[in-house]
């Protein structure tokens, strides 16, 4: 029984890997273990694998002993990665002349470890030109079948990162040294990966805002646009460019904190001033409140309505954050909520932000999230903030976050009070992402 199984019906297949089928089968050591690698046929090359007896070649953490009970030895996706770099490096490393499109080829593994399904469905989704395939043979272990029409070279380039994916989601011990990280920067460009994979990539493997600027360049090498490429998640990028437009020179209102990642940090940035944090919902709110006793935080005032707020405001002069709300509720609702902020309340800062929805065919998704009641591309955004203005206040529109050919993955609105201006103004938009400040709260998958 073979753990990998790489076929081709190119021709020259035995040229492509390097592997004379006259010369029978291979025996490699392998970390505490050996490999054996042999043509059952003329199209198709397998390796097994066997694991020392009372060792662990693929320990699931860096200073794990040997266990009985643990099967990494039979699932690991490290074991993929290792046996493609171990027998097939000359076809993963460099193009063959004689490897061609046009010829079906096939890798298959017998079983591996899936912490994350999504990640199988990312691939299938973002990659047309590559099939995957997977079939359950226990909880969390699959077989695994990848196949393409395009080079060997290819496909073993993407199933390097297809199974990087598999071991970083299943929080299996990969030192993600400078070395190892620039090797599957070059199965990245090799498959010239669609902005979404990069994005994974990136979030996952750059655990350093150094380590992600030492290596912008090269993940943003592609053919299929322009990219431009900022550390950490969306929702990370989204707090940064907020948090750097703020002054915390005053008190907070933050309009739907949900389960405090703005109003928690916030807090401790403008102590003894006090962050107003206003959620409709019972359980985000008391989420809230157990981090505030756990983080000795005694600076924020919880509301369950914005009308509960009005009623203890005092008039004191604040910056107020929506950040991800308005797409939670109706425009018409939306539109009243923004209004009623902008005319009730003595503001100084006031920022939205919500979704861009021209960015959304990057992610192959045609919403955002399924709770979402409406998104709008920058056009219609720019066009519905500028309805919604009253005199004597400028809005400037910006982009936040990655951005793909000039489009971002978030668009927000910069309220101000102009002196002196007898009628509403929208500046007009600016494409601007501010390089990363402070960075706190959990990530969001898109």
């Amino acid at each position: 029984m073979s753990i990998l199984e790489l076929s081709s019906q190119n021709p020259d297949f035995s040229y492509i890997i390097s592997k004379n089928p006259a010369s029978g089968m291979l025996v490699k050591g392998i970390r505490k273990g050996r490999a054996f690698g042999w043509y059952p046929n003329a199209t198709t090359y397998s390796v097994y694998f066997k694991d020392a007896d009372n060792e662990i070649s693929f320990p699931k953490n860096k200073d794990e002993k040997f266990e009985y009970l643990n099967v990494s030895r039979y699932n690991s996706p490290r074991i993929p990665l290792t046996l493609i770099a171990d027998f097939y490096s000359t076809a993963s490393k460099k193009l063959h002349e004689k490897d061609t499109d046009g010829f079906k080829t096939t890798l298959s593994v017998n079983m591996t470890h899936i912490e994350n399904e999504h990640y199988l469905t990312f691939f299938k989704t973002h990659f047309k030109e590559y099939e995957i395939e997977w079939e359950w043979l226990a909880h969390k272990n699959a077989r695994i079948k990848l196949s393409t029409d395009k080079s060997v070279h290819e496909l073993l380039n993407y199933a390097n990162v297809l199974f990087l994916f598999l071991t970083i989601m299943g929080k299996e011990y990969i030192d993600l040294n400078n070395e190892i990280v620039e090797k599957y920067l070059r199965s990245i460009n090799t498959i010239d990966a669609p902005y979404f994979i990069r994005y994974l990539f990136a979030r996952n493997a750059f655990v350093s805002k150094e380590k992600f600027y030492k290596y912008k360049e090269d993940l943003q090498q592609t053919k299929r646009y322009q990219l431009d490429l900022y550390y950490g998640s969306t929702a990370q990028q989204r707090q940064a460019w907020i948090t750097k437009n703020l002054t915390f020179e005053r008190p907070i209102l933050d309009v739907g904190c949900g389960e405090g990642a703005y109003s928690l940090p916030y807090a401790k940035k403008i102590a003894p001033q006090f962050v107003h944090a206003i959620d409709i919902d019972d359980a985000a709110r008391e989420k809230v409140a157990n981090k505030m006793r756990v983080k000795e935080i005694d600076n924020i005032v919880l509301y369950n309505s914005f009308e509960a707020f009005m009623d203890t405001y005092d008039g004191e002069d604040i910056d107020v954050i929506l950040t991800e709300v308005i797409e939670h509720m109706s425009l018409n609702e939306a539109e009243a909520l923004v209004k009623q902020i902008l005319e009730t309340v003595t503001w100084n800062t006031f920022i939205v932000t919500t979704p861009n929805h021209d960015f959304n065919s990057y992610y192959s998704i045609d919403s955002r999230h399924d709770d979402h009641h409406w998104e709008l591309g920058s056009i219609a955004f720019e066009k519905w903030i500028t309805s919604l203005l009253p005199a004597g206040i400028e809005a400037e529109c910006f982009g936040i976050g990655d951005s793909v050919d000039g489009i971002h993955t978030t668009q927000a609105v910069l309220f101000k009070r102009k002196a002196k201006t007898a009628q509403a103004l929208l500046t007009g938009k600016i494409s601007l992402s501010a390089e990363p400040a402070l960075i706190t709260g959990k990530d969001e998958a898109q």
